[in-house]
């Protein structure tokens, strides 16, 4: 139905740049007062709305409707009735079909370059993104998770805590900021029995942590340049084969050398959190006085979120919590490449919260968005 179907035009001017209509409602008002329901209702006066409203722009032209509507009075409760205008927006100066227009292209476009495009402030565009923002959220069943990783992002020229779960494969929200305050606030809102893990425990992150313990009992040993350079290739490569000729050659390094070896294949064979925890306890109880303070960095660190840090394991899926959060880095920066930096956050949040395109069947996956459909749908160069 077209919005002039509803008004009677009184007058038209006509301009390069834009079309002013001015409108009348044809609505009918009932002859019922709607707060007393007393008959005495009356003509009272007639109002014309201050500002015009916007509708969506024609052949290159902006369109202004300025609206009068009339006011009736009932005699007996002495209340005013308004004459209702009908298709233009209870919030804005907007028709409904400016604001629905304006929605979908908040995802696809800039806030100034909208509000040129449609005639309006700037504020005017925020202020209906906020809005409509919250109505995505309100679409989306939150579950409170056991466990969140926190992978940091750079995202407006500014570096983000991106909050993930690993056991949905999923992103719950993003952070404003890396510090320590902002993460204590943000996890206020949730039970106290949520762990929140600063740093993501994935395969890569867990072989680096024993890489650096790995190349700190490289320092000690009395190994030449030669013989530490193909230590530190074995290590990189994991073949037993070649590490086997070190079997008689250097024990000490061999024997650093299965520690790692072994400890991984435990780990990776592992069904849960709890049994690679399990397992990794055993081979610190396995390990030399001397092998055991060398990786006591790594052990000390693996320690203090226990379980925690083999979260990924729970998680059922081949890709790492790692790539994922790389994933998701790499897709942030492609989205929010062409937005300014001021308000630049905000855009991208938007577009992470709704996209048709991501939506997972599954309610419980934060704000429907999948991080593993973003990893596989999205190229990233």
């Amino acid at each position: 139905m077209d919005i002039l179907d509803s008004y009677e035009i009184t007058e038209t001017i006509d301009t390069p740049e834009k079309i002013t209509f001015k409108l009348t409602s044809k609505e009918k008002v009932d002859s019922i007062c709607p707060f007393c329901g007393s008959k005495r209702v009356v003509s009272h006066a007639s109002r014309t709305v201050a500002s015009p409203f916007k509708d969506i722009p024609k052949r290159g032209q902006l369109i202004d409707f300025i609206v009068t509507f009339k006011r009736y009075r009932c005699k007996d409760c002495k209340r005013i009735i308004n004459q209702t205008t009908p298709l233009l927006s209870e919030k804005y100066n907007l028709t409904q079909r400016l604001e629905s227009y304006v929605k979908e292209k908040l995802f696809t476009a800039t806030f100034s370059a909208l509000a040129r495009e449609v005639g309006v402030v700037e504020g005017t565009i925020r202020n209906i993104f906020n809005d409509h923002c919250d109505e995505l959220k309100n679409q989306f069943h939150f579950v409170v998770p056991d466990t969140v990783l926190l992978a940091e992002v750079k995202l407006a020229q500014q570096p983000r805590f991106a909050v993930v779960n690993p056991q949905r494969c999923s992103m719950i929200d993003i952070l404003r900021c890396t510090s320590e305050e902002c993460v204590d606030a943000y996890a206020k809102q949730f039970p106290s029995t949520l762990c929140i893990i600063p740093e993501t425990f994935d395969r890569d992150a867990f072989i680096e942590m024993l890489s650096k313990s790995f190349e700190t009992m490289l320092k000690t040993t009395t190994l030449g340049y030669k013989a530490k350079i193909t230590a530190r290739s074995l290590f990189i490569k994991e073949s037993d084969n070649k590490a086997s000729a070190w079997k008689t050659k250097q024990p000490a390094l061999y024997s650093m050398y299965t520690a790692k070896a072994n400890l991984l294949e435990s780990i990776y064979s592992s069904t849960s959190s709890l049994i690679a925890f399990e397992r990794f306890s055993d081979w610190v109880n396995a390990l030399s006085k001397e092998d055991h303070d060398h990786y006591a960095e790594a052990i000390h660190k693996i320690n203090s979120y226990g379980t925690y840090a083999f979260a990924w394991i729970d998680s059922g899926h081949s890709l790492k919590v790692n790539s994922l959060c790389k994933g998701l880095t790499e897709t942030l920066k492609k989205i929010s490449g062409s937005i300014p930096a001021a308000g630049g956050f905000e855009s991208a949040r938007a577009r992470i919260l709704y996209n048709p395109d991501l939506h997972d069947i599954e309610d419980d996956l934060n704000y429907g968005i999948s991080i593993k459909k973003w990893v596989d749908s999205i190229s990233v160069d």
